[in-house]
């Protein structure tokens, strides 16, 4: 896929984005909302969509705990060495940046004509 923004800056904003949607701190409607928008999202790495897919299947069941569940969830998919560290960081977004980088990502996802 070719896309104008670079690996490492689309990696940086995946990132951020996993991280508001563990962010126990964040509103939780406001999460549901950007994952809503990033469903569909085809990740920029093989990480990143596990992580995606734990952290969707967490939100469902106690969104205010994902980080203290997201070890546990890894290592039943398989995944025990999965570095869930770098998603403890505080989220610097809130909704609106945070949607607003869900958007980017789904834009980034549709080929260039």
């Amino acid at each position: 896929m070719t896309s104008s923004v670079p690996s490492q800056t689309r990696a940086e904003l995946e990132a951020n984005l996993l991280r508001f949607l563990c962010d126990a701190q964040s509103d939780v409607a406001a999460r549901r909302r950007v994952l809503s928008i990033v469903k569909d999202h085809t990740w920029n790495t093989p990480d990143s969509a596990v992580f995606f897919e734990c952290i969707r299947d967490l939100f469902e069941r106690d969104p205010k705990n994902i980080l203290a569940n997201l070890p546990a969830q890894l290592t039943r998919r398989g995944f025990p060495d999965m570095p869930y560290e770098i998603l403890a960081a505080p989220a610097v977004l809130n909704f609106t940046s945070g949607a607003a980088i869900a958007e980017t990502l789904i834009r980034l996802d549709k080929p260039e004509k």
